[in-house]
């Protein structure tokens, strides 16, 4: 990894851009520019194919999470339950949702659900249960690969996000 690979990897948050580019500008000034425009890059949210509407959107992450989890999409969002054979699929299709439509607010994501889940749930498992079992769990991990695969093969750009998370190990 060469040097601003190294310093855009330390770089996720808006507030640490600022603090890293400041520190470009000191130390070396000919990596302004080029963090700069990485850190531009990897910010910008990706798009769902043209012409989609949210539900469309919606109904594709669905569709894909219930194939790699072969969980009926009904069960997924009807299920009031907390057992991890559910759980699991409705996470990773609400942070995938997140992360494709940012514009959909939690609360309309968590209405979109036959049991109704608050804007705090969305935002939980958004924030911490999926970045937390992506980090630990290699099933978890291997599960949202392979729907967030099959996104892409439909025109979605998904996995840049994936990317970003942590491994523990």
């Amino acid at each position: 990894m060469n040097e601003i690979e190294t310093l855009v990897a330390f770089c996720r948050y808006p507030h640490r851009a600022e603090m890293l580019a400041t520190l470009a500008k000191v130390a070396k000034p000919e990596f302004e520019f080029e963090i700069y425009r990485q850190i531009n890059a990897d910010q910008q949210a990706p798009t769902p194919p043209e012409s989609m509407s949210p539900k469309d959107v919606w109904n594709d992450i669905l569709s894909a999470v219930s194939e790699v989890t072969f969980v009926p999409v009904d069960l997924i969002t009807s299920a009031h339950s907390r057992e991890r054979e559910y759980a699991r699929p409705r996470h990773i299709a609400i942070w995938i949702m997140r992360k494709l439509a940012p514009h959909f607010s939690q609360t309309n994501l968590g209405n979109m659900f036959d049991h109704p889940r608050k804007h705090c749930t969305v935002s939980h498992v958004e924030n911490k249960s999926v970045p937390s079992l992506y980090a630990t769990e290699k099933s978890f991990r291997t599960l949202m690969l392979q729907a967030c695969e099959i996104l892409e093969s439909k025109g979605y750009s998904i996995l840049i996000h994936v990317n970003k998370m942590h491994i523990i190990i």
